[in-house]
């Protein structure tokens, strides 16, 4: 019988615990490779909830919120920066949506009674 050595790495993480200033909860979703994060946070007014998606990048929070949203999520980037996510219309209709940073883009499928980007 042959002994072989087995030798395990330790696997290290950092952690960072963040905010986004003046929110009542922050919520990170996805990561990319330039250490970008996008997620949301909320706005407690009195007895309501608001919420909104947001950008992290290089200490700096951005809101990412659609127009004509009530309420919006960022759910993931990819290493371009390009972000989806989904929203709340005024008339209560979710819809996905893709942000390039300049133009929000709606995705909503023919006939689908809602929609939501990952």
């Amino acid at each position: 019988m042959t002994t072989i050595p087995l030798v395990l790495a330790a696997i290290v993480y950092a952690f960072e615990v963040f905010s986004v200033p003046g929110s009542s909860c922050t919520s990170a979703s996805k990561i990319n490779d330039q250490q970008q994060i996008v997620g949301d946070f909320c706005i407690r007014t009195g007895e309501t909830s608001r919420l909104y998606g947001f950008l992290l990048e290089n200490g700096t929070f951005k809101t990412i919120d659609p127009p004509g949203s009530t309420n919006s999520t960022a759910r993931g980037i990819n290493a371009r920066g390009h972000i989806v996510g989904t929203f709340v219309t005024d008339d209560d209709v979710q819809k996905g949506y893709l942000w390039d940073g300049h133009v929000f883009q709606i995705i909503e499928p023919p006939g689908s009674a809602l929609s939501d980007a990952y």
